[in-house]
């Protein structure tokens, strides 16, 4: 069904923070799911450099990489009316440049290494572990939309 009537897979995340991609993105953006499916996963959340250590190259799209919704829009009707550039996308599934990295046999690795690493301290745990940096409510994306009076921005009341 999806493949039928969609080219396009929106995987936004609930948080705008550095380092956060859930399964929005892995599992139905480039999971089981994208062998069967050509969907191209556009997606808001993580930072653009986050996405592109841990992904193919050129298999989604990320909403930072454009000036403003409407940017986003004419280059979907590109894709979406040119082929061509749109079967671009899933040349990744045909490379083999997206492997399984055995994420529990590294950690056990690194656990029993030879080499431990100099043991650290830190002044505010909750800092180090979630820095108030890391997040933002997506006010800096397109900020012209939050100047325009025909836009109402919609952000977290509960800061």
């Amino acid at each position: 069904m999806l493949n039928k009537d969609y080219k396009f897979y929106l995987a936004f995340e609930n948080s705008n923070c550095r380092d956060y991609i859930t399964e929005k993105f892995y599992v139905n953006g480039l999971g089981h799911n994208s062998l069967d499916y050509n969907l191209i996963p556009i997606v808001m959340g993580a930072h653009p450099d986050d996405y592109r250590r841990s992904s193919p190259p050129h298999s989604y799209i990320h909403v930072d990489d454009f000036e403003s919704p409407k940017a986003l829009a004419k280059y979907l009707h590109l894709l979406s009316s040119n082929p061509h550039l749109y079967n671009q996308y899933f040349e990744w599934k045909s490379s083999g440049e997206f492997i399984n990295t055995y994420f529990w046999c590294r950690v056990c690795a690194l656990l029993h290494a030879q080499h431990p690493k100099p043991s650290r301290s830190y002044r505010d745990i909750s800092e180090w572990w979630a820095p108030t940096t890391a997040c933002n409510n997506g006010i800096q994306r397109w900020p012209q939309l939050s100047q325009s009076p025909n836009h109402t921005l919609i952000t977290d009341s509960y800061k």
